[in-house]
């Protein structure tokens, strides 16, 4: 019987050192001509999305032709956040900054769990993929992590224009890897977008709970417990 596992990406399998917060404080205190560091407390991801929203969820296909146009769109949102933040100076100049110092592979980690679980999971050819609401260069982060070798699919929103929970970013995964829904497990720590989602549409799904923040009955704390879900 085919297998397959489809993760999440940030807080699932990598995450960034420093954080997308702190990227920003260092973006905005670099050129935002304050003699004080302006601290940053909160980012809202989600309701800078609220544009490109539809029923399904976020669609941003214009902006996925090619990377030049989804940088244009990265610059959007990132203006958009800092003017949450009250960010009155050089706003478009920050959000340049912000752009280039996420896309830079070396500020994101693995989990120590991850390799380990990779191997033994590639041992029992059971397929592997990533599906993640991410950059255009996910490929060449996880390539920079060493850990491309172990997926079938890498699939970020940015290059194919939906952002997860969106039903199509699914069901493109399940077209690359071509085993039936119901043999195919999703993993990730977002409840709406790793969970709901995938469920919504007839895949199997657990949460990851790496914090052992709240509980549901299909959550594990480590990848090292995939193989009880299998």
């Amino acid at each position: 019987m085919k297998r397959a596992i489809l993760f999440d990406f940030d807080g699932t399998l990598a995450y960034m050192q420093p954080s997308h917060r702190q990227l920003y404080e260092q973006a905005i205190n670099e050129h935002a001509e304050s003699t004080q560091p302006v601290p940053v407390n909160e980012i809202s991801v989600q309701d800078a999305w609220l544009n490109w929203a539809t029923d399904d969820g976020v669609e941003h296909l214009e902006y996925s032709n090619s990377k030049e146009d989804y940088t244009k769109l990265r610059r959007k949102i990132h203006i958009y956040r800092l003017e949450a933040l009250s960010v009155q100076k050089n706003i478009e100049i920050i959000a340049d900054r912000v752009v280039e110092l996420e896309s830079n592979a070396n500020f994101y980690m693995l989990y120590e769990d991850v390799k380990e679980t990779l191997n033994a999971l590639s041992q029992e050819n059971i397929q592997m993929g990533i599906v993640s609401n991410h950059l255009w260069n996910l490929n060449d982060i996880t390539k920079h992590l060493g850990i491309n070798k172990y997926f079938d699919c890498i699939i970020s929103s940015a290059q194919i224009g939906y952002r997860k929970p969106h039903p199509k970013i699914y069901e493109l995964a399940l077209s690359k890897i071509d085993v039936p829904s119901e043999n195919v497990l999703f993993v990730g720590d977002n409840f709406e977008n790793d969970y709901l989602g995938p469920k919504k549409i007839g895949l199997n799904a657990v949460l990851l709970n790496r914090n052992s923040a709240g509980h549901i009955d299909q959550s594990i704390e480590s990848l090292r417990e995939i193989g009880k879900q299998l």
